[in-house]
């Protein structure tokens, strides 16, 4: 099975792949089957949490940044963020399998534009300005 046909069995035709379905499509690629995806023991994966495609509470929900790790410190075993920005595991490699969250191996979401990003920033920073942001109060 490749990971196009584990994504779309994961995500039910959802168009936009989103972090959490990203997972949910490595765990079933790594267990090659859903129900074995979610009877996984291996807690000391970094996925382990988000093998199921759902969130955590509040506060604790960064998939992206889970991504980030796990391709800084397990996929490219400490070989730098060169290594993860040139990385290439989506490329179609014979006997090789495409990554299901490659598109994640930056910590940021593809599906948000620069732009936005730029906008979420500035508003961030202004709260921060105004003593508005949650990060800040006691």
């Amino acid at each position: 099975m490749n990971s196009r046909t584990i994504f779309r069995m994961v995500t039910n035709g959802v168009k936009r792949q989103s972090a959490l379905l990203a997972i949910r499509a490595f765990c079933v690629q790594c267990r090659n089957s859903p129900t074995e995806a979610d009877a996984c023991s291996s807690t000391n994966c970094p996925f382990y949490a988000y093998r199921l495609g759902k969130s955590l509470p509040a506060g604790k929900h960064k998939p992206t940044g889970t991504i980030r790790g796990y391709c800084l410190e397990e996929c490219q075993a400490g070989a730098g963020a060169d290594a993860v920005r040139n990385c290439h595991s989506n490329e179609p490699v014979p006997g090789a399998f495409s990554c299901p969250v490659f598109p994640f191996r930056l910590g940021r979401n593809p599906n948000v534009s620069e732009t936005t990003r730029n906008k979420r920033k500035a508003a961030t920073l202004k709260q921060v300005a105004e003593g508005r942001h949650g990060f800040l109060k006691n």
